[in-house]
Formats: C-alpha cells, sequence, structure tokens
C-alpha cells in the first residue's frame, strides 16, 4: 500500500466536510410552493434529543434480523425515535428478499439464529454483487475476542455487545450509513468527468 497523496487527503477531508453540512440541512422544498415570509423567521433550537440526527428527504431505512422478538421491539422503539424506518425480521432465511424489496441503508444481524447465522448471511452478502457494500452490524451477546474476530472476517462494518443502549446504537447506526455514503460519493467521478 502507498501512502496518500496530499491532495487525496484534501479531497476527502473537503467531501467529509460537504456530507456532514448536507446531513444537517433540513430537507429543501422548491421555493415556489412556499410563501415567503416578511422577514426571516428567528432561529430554533432543535431538541436536544434530535440535534445529532441527520436530516434527509426519505427515511433511512434498517433491516433488524434476530430471532429474538423482544430484541426487534426494542429496536422498533429506539429507531422510530430517530426518523428511521426499521425493517423487522425474525427468519434469517428470508433476508433476501426483504434486501431486494426494501433496499435497506444498513443491515443489522444477531449472530445465533436458527436456518442461517449471521456470519453465514453477512460472507454471503460480501460476495453479492449488489449487496456486498451494505453497512453491517452486529448485535450479539458473545464478548469473546475469538467470536468478536470471527464476526470482523465474515465482513462486518461494526459490532456491538447486547444488552446495548440507544445512544450506543443509534450512533453506530448513524457512523456507518454516514460513512458508506462518504465511500460512495468519493468513488465518482466529478460531474462530467469519467474515469
Amino acid at each position: 500500500l502507498t501512502a496518500p497523496t496530499t491532495s487525496t487527503v484534501d479531497q476527502l477531508a473537503t467531501l467529509v466536510a460537504a456530507l456532514r453540512q448536507e446531513l444537517q440541512q433540513p430537507p429543501q422544498l422548491p421555493s415556489e410552493s412556499l410563501p415567503q415570509p416578511a422577514c426571516p423567521p428567528a432561529p430554533i433550537d432543535p431538541p436536544v434529543t434530535a440535534s445529532a440526527r441527520p436530516r434527509t428527504l426519505t427515511p433511512l431505512k434498517v433491516l433488524a434480523v434476530d430471532d429474538d422478538q423482544a430484541i426487534l421491539d426494542t429496536l422498533t422503539v429506539m429507531l422510530s425515535g430517530w426518523g428511521i424506518a426499521p425493517i423487522l425480521l425474525n427468519d434469517p432465511l428470508q433476508v433476501w428478499e426483504q434486501l431486494e424489496q426494501e433496499s435497506p441503508d444498513l443491515l443489522i444481524l444477531d449472530l445465533d439464529m436458527p436456518g442461517l447465522n449471521g456470519l453465514e448471511i453477512c460472507r454471503l452478502l460480501r460476495h453479492h454483487d449488489t449487496w456486498n457494500g451494505l453497512p453491517v452490524l452486529f448485535l450479539t451477546a458473545h464478548r469473546e475476542p475469538a467470536i468478536v474476530l470471527q464476526i470482523y472476517d465474515a465482513g462486518a462494518d461494526d459490532y456491538v455487545a447486547k444488552p446495548f443502549t440507544e445512544p450506543e446504537i443509534i450512533t453506530r447506526i448513524f457512523n456507518r450509513i454516514e460513512r458508506h455514503r462518504l465511500l460512495q460519493t468519493w468513488r465518482k467521478p466529478p460531474h462530467g468527468q469519467n474515469k
């Protein structure tokens, strides 16, 4: 591997700054459909719980696959409160069908599930032409270093130990999605240029 050039580092820093700014902007509606105020409105502080929430035109979708209904119920409450549309699946054998139907922004996997475990799903995903770049976050009660290493070796982007807290899971989800979008932007050639 060669060290990145200064221009590559500068480009990446510019992209990170632009993506962060874009994620913090409220959705824009066509100006002709909105009445124009006589004077600009006073700034309003956002609610504390939403201050770090990126605003997008369409809700983020997270596919969560876990055979434990209590975990899926907990994720529903946590994700919905942050404007994330949870797609819940308790049968890992249906994951491919749900990926095609829902096209999620991130996949949450449990490690131990009947029929097809999270490691197998992750490995298959990483070799799939369409889904190999999808961010994958594992939720598991396992904390042993050998198991955590297997999770990352399978191609996982992140790992959260059960029991988990809302700030931890939400932060990890937004960080993974932001990183994925940044990488997609970085890999695209600038408008009007071909690779």
